[in-house]
């Protein structure tokens, strides 16, 4: 087993370092040698060299904020004396140009902090605002002469740190900041360069990342921005970031709420809830700040990423710490495992190969044809799901649907404690082999999900041929070995007459979606390569899937793959990751007008721009899809539509709707005889009296607000 790295954070002089992981949850620290137990990891990986990188982030971003609260406390006592009518006057400004005051040891440091960071990047992202222009001037004229590295670039570069800048200056521009033009982003969006490769990733990002929260946020933002505008006079400086230092989050996003790009015109009346029961702990100041912003359409994740005034990196941040607190009912619920057998036997999909780029040409055709099993499939993923609780509560094998034989489950460590991932079936009579790979169940594995930094390691490049996703190829690569082992048991040589299988089908839902399409690749691939003139075709479907890697990696996927991406309209984990290319985020406060508001309200997005420091990584969608229209819903119709938006404080019943329900409703209607409405969970509003249990969608009905516009 590989061994695994951990980057933890001392409790008593503060500093993050590298340790190994142990069975023990004990270690030392390496600089003052406290010994302590192991409280909370803030990344995992299987490379040193991977969180040797993320300490020094961590390390920085530290001092930086240490730093940082030393020049507030500079800035506060120089407001009250201004405020006093003690203010420095203009010959006063001329004496310290004339005669610069001796630097003082903080100074120093942050000078050396800020030659640093100039080393880095070009400043794509702040971890710690940088102090006014204007104080630079009144303690040292020397660092105002000729300007800064920093200075030079805002003065020369249309960037990141101009557009910035313009939020506060310019009523007249539209969106929000952008990040330098190295893709192309449009004006208001952001831009970013191509991915670039690198070492193996693989980590995991866990719990908060390590600044302190911050205070006054608004008034630090400002510093920032008004540091990297262009040289002004002093007395200019100052009047433009005083008064804005006081605005509260919700003033600024007021000011702001009205200048939205035109895809979001419509979105800009439908304002986020902020009654629901995610919401509950969230101090008033940033709940009146997140009324504001727009409540997302649902089918639109992307465009309100990347096309929205709010930082892309903080839209992720909300989206995520909401997502991450609907893990899974993890309770052992045996009355909620539905046999799928009893509704007959999966058949295999007509090679569709090499699938289209996007949807079907006769999709309704497709679902007709194949619907029933897809029902099957999922609702073998759906027991994999539920059986999760039941093996951390008694540790009892998964019974698989009637007639099939479990040869191997394969697991995970999440940390430090094997769980259940992935089980390979065969049933002997009908000649069928599947491999079920179930989705996010823990909060672990919110955080698999959002680790899209791509890894670039020797294992798997040499089966997929390019980078991919760092969660789910480093679960691909722990389910492989069980599931290989299998396939041998099964296709013992390459003649036909040996195999114990005719039909093969990989399936998985959300997370398990994604693994799958890197299982559907390698299952293929392999029977391929044991039984080359006979070797069966690989029927997978995949419900929910995020995208996986780049366009190299799609095109050997279309033309290798039998696949059906079978997708809910309002879902948005299919939606992720964006393509063509899909931003990569800091560690640390993000810009952006809600930058501060958001890190102070403890809100995180799992930093994804490690290895190589990568702008953005490249993304695409696979082919074969089958989309599911909200209006096409068998039952409960005129429900799922109002589901349109997404409210975060809210996001519990929203996922179990869209993410979960929407998918056993609809392919319910295919198998034969109404069968499997008893199990539909098509239900919203509450189901009629007298209705079977199963076709309630669980945690509904619920209050979600009603998509009225101005809410």
């Amino acid at each position: 087993m590989l061994q695994t790295w951990l980057v933890v954070q001392c409790y008593q002089c503060k500093a993050f370092q590298v340790d190994q992981e142990k069975k023990a949850k004990k270690w030392q620290c390496k600089l003052c040698g406290e010994k302590q137990s192991l409280q909370r990891v803030y990344a995992r990986s299987h490379s040193a060299k991977d969180c040797r990188l993320v300490v020094q982030q961590y390390n920085t971003a530290r001092g930086a904020v240490e730093e940082e609260e030393a020049e507030r406390a500079l800035q506060a006592a120089y407001l009250q004396e201004e405020e006093g009518g003690g203010g420095w006057a203009e010959s006063e400004w001329e004496q310290v140009e004339e005669e610069p005051q001796q630097p003082q040891p903080q100074q120093q440091r942050w000078q050396a902090f800020q030659a640093q960071e100039d080393e880095e990047d070009e400043g794509w992202t702040v971890a710690a605002p940088e102090r006014p222009a204007g104080d630079k001037q009144k303690r040292g004229g020397a660092q105002a002469g000729a300007g800064s590295k920093r200075q030079r670039q805002a003065q020369q570069e249309q960037g990141a740190h101009e557009q910035e800048a313009s939020w506060w200056e310019d009523e007249g521009r539209s969106s929000g900041p952008g990040w330098g033009a190295a893709g192309g982003g449009s004006s208001g969006a952001p831009g970013w360069g191509a991915a670039a490769g690198g070492s193996h990733g693989g980590w995991q990002q866990g719990g908060k990342p390590p600044m302190q929260q911050a205070q006054q946020a608004p008034q630090q933002q400002q510093w920032r921005l008004q540091a990297s505008q262009p040289p002004a006079s002093q007395q200019q400086q100052q009047q433009q970031w005083r008064p804005q230092a006081s605005q509260p989050p919700q003033a600024q996003l007021q000011q702001h709420a009205l200048r939205l790009p035109s895809g979001a015109a419509a979105a800009a009346r439908i304002r986020t809830d902020t009654n629901g029961p995610l919401c509950v702990n969230v101090s008033a100041p940033f709940k009146a700040a997140l009324s504001l912003v727009p409540a997302p359409p649902a089918d639109q994740l992307c465009p309100t990423l990347l096309d929205s005034y709010i930082n892309t990196c903080d839209m992720g941040a909300l989206v995520e710490t909401a997502l991450s607190k609907t893990a899974g009912d993890l309770r052992c619920n045996p009355a909620g495992q539905v046999d799928p057998s009893q509704f007959g036997q999966p058949v295999p999909f007509r090679d569709r190969r090499p699938l289209p780029a996007g949807n079907f040409s006769r999709v309704n055709a497709v679902y007709r044809e194949e619907g029933a099993t897809h029902y099957w499939l999922y609702r073998a993923v759906q027991n994999l799901e539920g059986y999760l609780g039941c093996f951390l509560a008694n540790g009892k094998p998964w019974v698989p649907p009637s007639g099939w034989q479990l040869l191997t489950m394969a697991n995970v460590t999440e940390n430090g404690q094997v769980l259940p991932f992935a089980a390979v079936i065969l049933n002997p009579t009908t000649r069928q082999l599947a491999v079920v790979i179930r989705g996010t169940m823990t909060g672990f594995e919110w955080g698999v999900d959002f680790t899209y930094n791509q890894t670039s390691d020797a294992g798997t490049l040499a089966m997929f041929g390019s980078p991919m996703h760092a969660g789910f190829a480093g679960v691909w690569a722990q389910l492989w070995p069980a599931v290989k082992a299998s396939l041998d048991y099964v296709f013992p040589t390459a003649r036909r007459l040996d195999a114990k299988a005719d039909d093969v089908f990989v399936t998985g839902h959300s997370l398990g979606g994604g693994v799958g399409t890197l299982m559907a690749f390698a299952v293929q691939r392999h029977i391929n390569a044991r039984m080359p003139l006979v070797a069966p075709v690989v029927s997978a479907a995949l419900f929910a899937p995020p995208n996986v890697g780049p366009p190299q990696f799609v095109g050997l996927y279309n033309r290798l793959v039998n696949g059906r991406r079978i997708a809910f309209q309002y879902d948005i984990v299919p939606q992720a990751f964006c393509t063509p290319s899909m931003p990569a985020c800091k560690p640390g406060i993000q810009p952006g007008p809600l930058g501060y508001a958001i890190y102070a309200e403890g809100f995180r997005i799992i930093p994804t721009n490690m290895p190589g420091n990568v702008k953005a990584w490249s993304y695409a969608q696979i082919g074969g899809s089958l989309p599911i229209p909200a209006t096409s819903m068998p039952v409960d119709a005129a429900s799922w539509p109002a589901l349109s938006n997404i409210q975060l404080c809210w996001a519990y019943q929203f996922l179990y709707a869209t993410h979960v329900c929407s998918y056993a409703c609809f392919t319910q209607q295919f198998v034969p005889g109404g069968k499997a409405a008893p199990y539909s969970s098509c239900w919203l509003s509450q189901a009629p009296s007298g209705s079977a249990p199963g076709v309630q969608c669980p945690t509904w009905p619920s209050a979600y607000p009603k998509m009225v516009a101005g809410k």
